[in-house]
């Protein structure tokens, strides 16, 4: 029942080293020492890494300089991540699942559980340009969920 409650927390994933160095800190922090203060300190360490891994804005994971396309896997649809050698970060289409005449819809947003994890696993929590082809389910089904956790920077409509 409590699944439900699920937090809106999106924290991407945090570099090697600060990982490492957390879980060596819990583990001095757990340790027994003759004194008191390296078991103290070893907790503040803790306490200071976890901090970081919570609040610290980590930079994405692309290459300056670098045209980079990556086809993100959402089934039938399309979701296509660009970074650009300026730097901006680009969402085309967001995938979904098409209804193709079912009574009940899929349980799976790919939004939610593909294309916002691949983000997040490359430390990008707000995108400079989203864009969507067309209206069909397939193309922009994911789309509430990206927008809603990874907030474009240029959020106006454009047509042609």
């Amino acid at each position: 029942m409590h699944a439900r409650w699920e937090p809106d927390w999106r924290i991407p994933q945090p570099p090697l080293w600060l990982a490492v160095l957390f879980t060596l800190a819990l583990i001095l922090a757990a340790t027994r020492f003759r004194e008191h203060w390296p078991r103290v300190l070893a907790w503040v360490c803790a306490s200071v890494f976890l901090a970081l891994l919570v609040i610290h804005p980590f930079r994405p994971d692309v290459r300056k300089d670098h045209l980079e396309l990556s086809v993100i896997d959402v089934g039938q649809g399309d979701s296509l991540f660009t970074a650009l050698p300026q730097g901006q970060l680009m969402l085309i289409d967001a995938g979904g699942i098409p209804g193709f005449g079912r009574h009940q819809k899929s349980a799976l947003d790919i939004g939610e559980d593909v294309v916002s994890p691949y983000l997040w696993t490359r430390s990008i929590r707000r995108l400079d340009v989203v864009v969507m082809t067309h209206a069909h389910a397939d193309h922009i089904g994911g789309m509430a969920a990206i927008l809603k956790t990874s907030t474009p920077k240029n959020s106006g409509r454009r047509s042609q």
